[in-house]
């Protein structure tokens, strides 16, 4: 590498100049820590808890990732920058607008105040970073210290590329995993809600009683307008297990796609548990609210 030292001209403008550089990479390394908060957030944590990934949307899965591509440019850009003598320092700045102006679009997008903030920041670096490379570069004796440095991946650059390469590989896993997992449900064409679960309770009459286990059993499904009803009968019913039951229903019924579908359909679904010999019931209503709790 050539280590010639950047000339005295105008210096207040190489400051400008050497700190835009600056400001880049460090918001590369800040946007490069959301990236990973919006990454557990959005894909590993609620795929180790109880209610599942949330089915991956348009902004869920392409801001992470455009994250990641604009905190790996303004570190490598920022980086060359603040050298002072890549000849190539107004196309860096060129190439760092799309992805900025992308991501701030997606950032309104997602009401985040917080990254808009930082992404005005970086606009302001990249613009002043233009202005003062522009001034420098009217003095021949900088334009003269600018060459075309030749750059090779280090052992921590590769250990980064390793890292994005494992945490992208990730992203896709998990988005595909959970769509195998969660197929979405939707009608036969021509048939109404109320027309297919009247259909849906003909065909399961032949399935019942069917036992779930020594002391539960499911005994049938009766459907009215708006409502789809299972009905079991138990051995036993314990007060103290009725909230755990009820619990245990809802989330269930949250996470298989045609009940989901059906409580979307503003259908409610209701489970009547009737203990034998005794004039004992317990029901437990579920709607769609339930699932956004």
């Amino acid at each position: 590498m050539d280590t010639t030292k950047p000339s005295s001209a105008h210096p207040f403008a190489k400051k400008i100049l050497k700190l835009s550089g600056g400001i880049i990479v460090v918001i590369g390394w800040i946007i490069a820590v959301l990236a990973t908060g919006e990454f557990l957030g959005n894909f590993v944590v609620p795929f180790f808890s109880e209610s599942g990934l949330n089915e991956p949307t348009f902004l869920m899965i392409s801001v992470p990732l455009l994250m990641a591509l604009t905190a790996s440019l303004c570190i490598m850009l920022g980086r060359r920058v603040r050298t002072l003598v890549d000849a190539s320092m107004a196309k860096y700045f060129l190439i760092l607008l799309f992805p900025t102006s992308l991501f701030l679009f997606l950032g309104i997008l997602a009401n985040t105040d917080f990254i808009v903030g930082i992404i005005i920041l970086l606009f302001l670096s990249i613009f002043s970073g233009m202005y003062a490379f522009k001034v420098c570069t009217k003095d021949s004796s900088f334009s003269d210290t600018l060459h075309h440095p030749e750059y090779t991946l280090n052992k921590k650059g590769w250990i980064l590329f390793f890292i994005a390469s494992i945490l992208f590989l990730a992203v896709a896993c998990f988005v595909d995993l959970y769509r195998l997992n969660n197929k979405g449900f939707s009608l036969p064409e021509g048939v109404s809600v109320q027309e297919f679960i009247e259909k849906a309770v003909l065909e399961a009459e032949a399935d019942f009683p069917e036992e779930v286990s020594e002391n539960l059993s499911v005994t049938g499904m009766t459907t009215e307008p708006g409502v789809l009803q299972y009905h079991y009968s138990m051995g036993l019913l314990d007060p103290e297990n009725a909230n755990y039951i009820k619990d245990t229903l809802i989330s269930n019924a949250c996470k298989y796609s045609m009940i989901r579908f059906l409580l979307e359909q503003e259908i409610t679904v209701k489970y009547l548990f009737v203990v034998d010999n005794s004039e004992q019931n317990f029901i437990v209503s579920v709607i769609e609210a339930d699932c956004l709790r």
